[in-house]
């Protein structure tokens, strides 16, 4: 798909693509789809085939009130996104995954990205490699009951595979965590505001990291703060070294403001904490 692609109040889903071959489009839009009770804005498969085939969508892509969910993405291959929206979708704003790879591909989200009321998480990424992600805002998801902000997982991983988030990002009002992220390798976060998530979600949070299953250290650089969050505004356990810049946390309504634990590391090899800023 080349230039710019509207789908727009069908009955299914807007756009399915199942296919064996790399996937490239640019500039998608696909709201209001799934009027008769099911229907993805977009619904896009390229697994399965006998090599790793990358999915890329660029320019910017857009995805509201869609009935099952905004983006699903199904890949074996790399996958790369840039300036992604997704507001107000039954079900998730958007699903990416390529964890079922036969080997390590990453999943990359560039430019700015947005995720606002969804029913359940405003962005989930699920893969076995290196997934990097900058500037994205993601305000009150899971509008069911249950959802985060945004939930990236490659903890299946079977060699350290790196998370990165760039940029500046804002996660609020989001029903559990605002940014969960579960990870096989070292993560990386630059200046972050989480306030006011988990509502009534014991496990929800502002940030809630955990790199524990391989090795990898965690560093938050820039300026963080974490206000009025139900659970910890900033949790973190690692067996890595941790190290934290220009930090403030109030207003944690049942649990710490701030909970860093990387006593997992062992006392053979002990790992280090530092506060900066």
């Amino acid at each position: 798909f080349t230039g710019t692609s509207a789908f727009l109040d069908n009955v299914s889903h807007g756009l399915q693509v199942n296919t064996y071959g790399a996937l490239k489009a640019a500039n998608l839009t696909a709201s209001g789809n799934g009027g008769g009770g099911f229907g993805y804005g977009a619904w896009l498969d390229n697994s399965g085939g006998p090599a790793a085939s990358a999915v890329t969508l660029s320019g910017s892509s857009r995805f509201d009130g869609n009935r099952t969910g905004g983006l699903s993405l199904t890949s074996f291959g790399a996958v790369s996104v840039a300036n992604l929206t997704a507001v107000g979708n039954e079900i998730f704003g958007a699903s990416i995954s390529n964890s079922g790879a036969g080997s390590a591909q990453k999943v990359t989200i560039s430019g700015t990205n947005v995720f606002r009321d969804n029913t359940t998480d405003g962005l989930y990424v699920q893969s076995r490699g290196a997934i990097s992600l900058s500037s994205v805002t993601a305000l009150d998801n899971g509008q069911a009951g249950s959802g985060n902000g945004v939930a990236l997982w490659n903890s299946a991983a079977t060699t350290p595979s790196a998370v990165s988030l760039t940029g500046v990002h804002r996660f609020l009002g989001n029903n559990a965590a605002g940014l969960l992220i579960n990870a096989a390798g070292p993560v990386s976060v630059s200046s972050a505001t989480a306030s006011d998530n988990g509502t009534g979600v014991t496990f929800g949070g502002g940030v809630v990291i955990n790199n524990s299953y391989l090795s990898g250290g965690v560093t938050l650089s820039g300026t963080h703060a974490f206000v009025d969050n139900y659970g910890a505004g900033l949790s973190i356990t690692s067996n890595g070294a941790i190290s934290v810049s220009t930090l403030s946390a109030s207003g944690s309504a049942s649990s710490q403001g701030v909970y860093l634990n990387n006593t997992g590391a062992g006392t053979t090899a002990p790992q280090n904490v530092t506060l900066t800023g």
